[in-house]
């Protein structure tokens, strides 16, 4: 039951459920949803963190920069991404956010963010 409250929290605020959306896109560095979402650095990794925490993501650190991703899920985060599939399409923020990220995402694979 524990596991189970602890999911909600972690997705009861808005702009996690916004970072979930774009880390549903792939792997990506701080700084491109710092970008995208137009908060500081301070703010996403607070979010990040809670999100770490409660296991949706994990990390891994490449020079200077942190990436992120989202992990193996259980079945009930498979069943709660399931829900968020369905309102990306209809939820103007999610379809802005991923349009926003193509646009402005800086990181690749071979250098790092930019």
């Amino acid at each position: 039951m524990d596991a189970l409250i602890e999911s909600f929290k972690a997705l009861s605020d808005p702009t996690r459920i916004r970072i979930l959306n774009l880390l549903s896109q792939g792997e990506l560095c701080v700084c491109d949803i710092m970008n995208v979402l137009d908060i500081p650095q301070s703010t996403v990794s607070r979010h990040l963190s809670v999100l770490k925490s409660s296991r949706f993501i994990s990390s891994r650190k490449q020079g200077l920069w942190h990436y992120y991703k989202i992990n193996r899920m259980s079945e009930l985060e498979k069943d709660l991404f399931a829900i968020l599939e369905k309102y990306r399409e209809k939820d103007s923020y999610f379809s802005k956010d991923i349009k926003t990220l193509k646009l402005k995402c800086s990181c690749d694979d071979k250098s790092g963010c930019k």
